[in-house]
């Protein structure tokens, strides 16, 4: 045994002795307190204790630490763990297989686990290749186990209670007496959760109630209409991590246009009987794309019946020009049953659709203002029964060119861009913003949308290589070739149910050609359908 300027003493070779650290040695201690998210480092074990004859089900954590310190462990119950509950959705997930779950959770329409018909016994593939070596001292007992020895609650430091939150200190310095970290869990622990299984039905509920608490204060805001969830197939939600956002955020680098920027139309002609105003085009705002300031880049429209002979002469001797005063389209119907829908002039060529905003003297109803109000259907997240993870589905019919939803995240530069990249080991949720990408932006200094940690509900859409839906860019201030909306619009009639998709290699209606099955950077595609191009880009 090794003493410790504290006092404790520890084996050599083991990672703890059964002496407790000064601590909180049971619950009664911290009853109402509880830890935050950030101060646990993962995670590492699981255990069941009974409170007479109820089991708790408690997790073993391990906390951050400096870099000279050895990283403290304790066991904490759900209670306890409430704001950590994103860490516990983390373990459980690398606990396979899933647990099938049978009855329906009625709250926000999940499959969820009945904890009266579950036992805690099924062995776990994550240590089934373990042989028991010890006793089972780890706090697992039940009503008829007796022969249990006295553990520690914390190891390799000490709890305490700082304004309602439990801490964790470490209480000596890493030396070459201390076992190193990859050998937690010990044995004992492992028997633990060798009895427990992989049944943690009280984890589990509350990392469902969780999502739905989530999901439930995103729907009382009213702004859009409801988003739901459904499982049909097992009993899990998408990550605790993830943070609904309304727009954009930004990160470390990225700098937005100043506001000064942003031009309004109706200022320039204020004389003119055609300027913007809120009364034109039977009170749908702008009428005279001639005159509308936030139409100047758009795409001419180039039909005889708009285009003069003195105008094709200009555009032909200054083919990559534009002038405002040249005839435009509107990017949406205003009236019939496609009110609101992308007219085919935007909807086949893809061209960027530029919208008034706040500085414009059109008013909110603009006909030139759809993208930017926001979401008018309600989507339902769902698991779909493929193996594809999560998909998205829209609960009434679309009609073609109908818009969606915006891909909303965190917007990055391109270097932090490529460094997650090399970091990732699961799906990617990158879309690099480079439609004006070209003589005057370089493709390296384009900002990129990062949707895994923050965005909407269009990060569940799933590829196809037959796609309903396509993505458009939405410009709310001209002169921006950086930041832009990324909106979702449907290219033919969904009907109500049907999975929404759009091809993860489309390039404004220039499909990339499938990669090598054999290249190190393709993936299998399992679209399922008759053109399915078998592989797909990471």
């Amino acid at each position: 045994m090794s003493s410790y300027p504290d006092g404790s003493k520890r084996a050599v070779h083991g990672i703890v002795d059964r002496v407790a650290l000064p601590s909180f040695t049971d619950t009664k201690g911290i009853v109402g307190a509880c830890i935050k998210r950030r101060d646990i480092s993962k995670i590492v074990s699981h255990r069941i204790k009974y409170d007479g004859s109820s089991p708790v089900e408690e997790f073993l954590v391990e906390w951050r630490a400096p870099h000279d310190k050895l990283k403290p462990l304790s066991w904490h119950n759900l209670e306890e763990l409430r704001k950590s509950l994103a860490k516990i959705q983390r373990y459980l997930s690398s606990l396979e297989p899933a647990i099938t779950v049978t009855d329906a959770a009625p709250t926000i329409g999940l499959k969820r686990a009945n904890t009266d018909s579950h036992s805690y016994g099924q062995l776990h593939p994550q240590f089934r290749a373990l042989s028991p070596t010890s006793s089972l001292s780890s706090g697992v007992s039940s009503p008829n186990d007796t022969s249990q020895l006295v553990e520690s609650r914390v190891y390799q430091g000490r709890l305490k209670i700082e304004n309602g939150l439990i801490k964790a200190e470490s209480l000596y310095l890493r030396d070459a007496n201390v076992p190193p970290h990859k050998q937690v869990p010990w044995d004992d622990v492992k028997n633990s959760a060798i009895r427990v299984g992989d049944r943690l039905p009280q984890a589990k509920d509350r990392v469902r109630a969780e999502f739905s608490r989530k999901l439930s204060q995103l729907n009382a805001t009213g702004k859009w209409p409801r988003l739901s969830i459904k499982n049909d197939i097992d009993g899990t939600v998408p990550s605790l991590d993830f943070k609904f956002v309304d727009e954009h955020q930004f990160g470390k680098g990225v700098v937005p246009m100043d506001w000064e920027t942003i031009v309004g139309c109706g200022a320039k002609y204020p004389w003119s009987p055609q300027r913007c105003s809120p009364h034109m085009g039977q009170h749908k705002g702008c009428e005279y794309s001639r005159v509308c300031d936030c139409m100047e880049y758009a795409e001419i429209d180039t039909a005889p019946s708009r285009l003069k002979d003195t105008d094709r002469e200009w555009m032909a001797q200054h083919p990559e020009e534009t002038r405002l005063d040249l005839p435009k389209r509107f990017p949406y119907f205003t009236s019939g049953v496609n009110a609101g829908c992308l007219v085919p002039f935007y909807l086949d060529k893809r061209s960027p659709i530029y919208e008034c905003n706040s500085k414009c003297d059109c008013g909110p109803d603009c006909r030139n203002k759809l993208v930017q109000h926001g979401r008018t259907v309600p989507l339902e997240i769902f698991r779909t029964s493929n193996g594809r993870g999560w998909g998205l589905r829209c609960k009434v019919d679309l009609r073609p060119g109908q818009f969606i939803d915006t891909y909303r995240g965190e917007v990055i530069t391109g270097s932090e861009a490529d460094l997650r990249e090399t970091q990732h080991k699961s799906a990617s949720y990158l879309f690099t913003l480079d439609k004006f990408a070209g003589e005057e932006l370089d493709l390296e200094d384009c900002y990129v949308v990062d949707g895994e940690y923050v965005g909407g509900p269009t990060r569940f859409i799933n590829h196809s290589c037959e796609p309903n839906c396509q993505q458009h860019t939405v410009s709310l201030n001209k002169h921006d070739r950086k930041v832009y909306l990324l909106a979702f619009f449907t290219n033919r009639f969904v009907p109500a149910g049907t999975e929404l998709t759009f091809d993860y290699m489309d390039k404004d209606g220039e499909v990339e050609d499938a990669p090598n099955q054999e290249e190190d950077n393709s993936q299998p595609c399992f679209c399922g359908t008759k053109s399915c191009r078998g592989t797909l880009w990471v």
